[in-house]
């Protein structure tokens, strides 16, 4: 078993949101930033949808193989992004996703492949729950409650976005900020 050295990076598994999703996403980010004085979200972690939350890993020769076998066998699928916006607690406020059943296999498949080889950030974290985060309790400030008045105020638009490929993001601690650093492609175009 792999046991965590406080050096090691976080990785996570994220559909990473482009085109108009990904560009109204920061746009409501950039409109919390501006409001509230908060740094914008995307600034720590581009916008996207995740589906291996945080973990570490002991040997990344294992784990990319590992991903791109996953990914590979499932087809890319269209989800919805956008329409409402909701809530964890008052630790995040996002933008609702509305992910069809091969997104949710495709979330089960990967947490079963990676759970031998990695460790969780969170060892109780909460099943798939798709969702595109416009900002977490340690932007927020105290801003919460009012920060979800103000977007309730707001029209929330919704964007069609083909999940085509899923991405490996690794987290520097030393400019706390995710970046991508490898794609794995689903299978075919729809």
């Amino acid at each position: 078993m792999y046991l965590r050295n406080e050096m090691d990076p976080w990785y996570m598994v994220a559909f990473v949101l482009t085109g108009d999703a990904g560009r109204y996403h920061r746009s409501l980010t950039k409109k919390l930033s501006a409001r509230f004085h908060v740094p914008p979200y995307y600034e720590h972690i581009p916008p996207h949808i995740t589906f291996v939350p945080p973990f570490t890993v002991g040997d990344m020769d294992t784990l990319t193989p590992l991903l791109k076998e996953t990914v590979t066998k499932h087809k890319s699928h269209k989800i919805i992004v956008g329409g409402a916006i909701g809530s964890f607690n008052d630790r995040v406020i996002y933008l609702h996703v509305e992910a069809p059943e091969a997104s949710k296999h495709l979330a089960t498949a990967l947490a079963q492949v990676l759970k031998p080889v990695t460790i969780p950030q969170d060892r109780h974290h909460a099943a798939f729950s798709p969702h595109a985060t416009l900002a977490h309790k340690r932007f927020l400030g105290t801003h919460f409650y009012n920060m979800m008045e103000y977007l309730r105020t707001l029209p929330i638009e919704s964007f069609d976005s083909s999940v085509d490929k899923l991405s490996l993001l690794v987290h520097s601690p030393h400019t706390r900020s995710w970046r991508v650093v490898m794609d794995f492609p689903l299978k075919g175009k729809n």
